[in-house]
């Protein structure tokens, strides 16, 4: 793998810095922290966008030099600002900045040499985040903006714009190719983070399946099937009660997304078509913010894919080849 360059400086411009009038309104309304944080995401995104990470403790330092003589004149204490908005909070479980699109290596400075560190798959930020990470005197994060986290396969979305579609329009004769966007996904990594995305998700729900079963004194295993098989168009096998006491079956398939619950998402020509079949005995998990198990929830969806709540997207069809021989 290769090595990731550290950034420094740090850029921090203007824009990244609060006016007194802002914060003071901020404040009123009781979201400074917040504020700070978006701005503070910003600056990592910024920083980040060729590829190397920045030293968490270092930009830390270096806004909040930026921001004291602006918050001082409001009289407020940067320090705790922070703390609160990227640091400790009083029970030490959250102790830097959490944002699905934010990775981190957590590394022992023995590694970093000419201000460059080869990562490994250890130093990486867990998926998802535990209530209480790993604190060291000696290891420091540093942290870098993904867009690996959208977990939608649709369509790359970046500050607004889709990249890496180009129009057929295009003319590749008199194209000048020495000078086209640097952009190269990783799509066996890609893959392997959705593959665990999407295992957090059908484990919650799976845990959730078990528990309703139980509750409704239901004694029939709930099956985790897709962990074993993933041909039959669903993920977990469960139950329900009629008002007269028998058991239904339920087929469960699970949508997982580090993002929010309108997160776009992929279907199976399978999934769609067992979806259709057992409509009256299909159900549909959407699980989102699943990057930490605090913030990890769900919508539960009744009946196939055709279901009003869901809206089609029109996505370019890819092809299966092979070689004729």
């Amino acid at each position: 793998m290769n090595r990731i360059k550290i950034k420094t400086p740090i850029l921090i411009t203007e824009e990244d810095i609060l006016c007194l009038d802002d914060i003071i309104i901020a404040r009123q309304q009781n979201n400074l922290e917040a504020k700070i944080r978006d701005k503070f995401i910003g600056i990592i995104k910024k920083n980040t966008s060729d590829g190397s990470v920045v030293k968490l403790v270092d930009l830390k330092n270096d806004y909040q030099d930026k921001l004291d003589s602006v918050l001082s004149e409001a009289n407020i204490d940067i320090t705790q600002i922070l703390k609160n908005s990227i640091g400790s909070n009083k029970d030490n479980k959250t102790h830097l900045v959490r944002h699905k699109n934010l990775d981190w290596y957590y590394i022992d400075p023995s590694q970093v040499k000419e201000n460059t560190f080869t990562p490994c798959e250890q130093d990486r930020k867990p998926i998802p985040l535990p209530e209480e990470l790993e604190r060291s005197k000696i290891k420091k994060y540093y942290m870098y903006y993904t867009f690996d986290y959208d977990d939608s396969p649709i369509v790359e979305i970046i500050n607004g714009k889709k990249e890496n579609i180009i129009s057929y329009d295009t003319d590749y004769i008199s194209m000048d190719f020495s000078k086209i966007i640097k952009s190269k996904v990783d799509y066996i990594e890609k893959q392997k983070k959705s593959l665990k995305i999407g295992e957090i998700g059908e484990k919650y729900i799976y845990n959730l399946e078990v528990k309703l079963c139980e509750k409704l004194g239901i004694q029939k295993q709930v099956i985790w099937v897709s962990k074993e098989n993933d041909k039959y168009g669903f993920d977990i096998l469960s139950y329900r009660k009629n008002p007269d006491g028998t058991i239904n079956r339920v087929f469960i398939e699970v949508k997982t997304t580090t993002g929010g619950l309108s997160s776009k998402f992929f279907v199976s020509e399978n999934e769609h078509k067992i979806s259709l079949k057992y409509k009256d005995n299909y159900y549909i998990y959407r699980v989102y913010n699943s990057s930490d198990l605090k913030t990890i929830d769900h919508e539960l969806f009744e009946g196939g894919f055709d279901n009003p709540a869901f809206r089609k997207i029109k996505i370019e069809k890819t092809f299966l080849y092979e070689v004729c021989t």
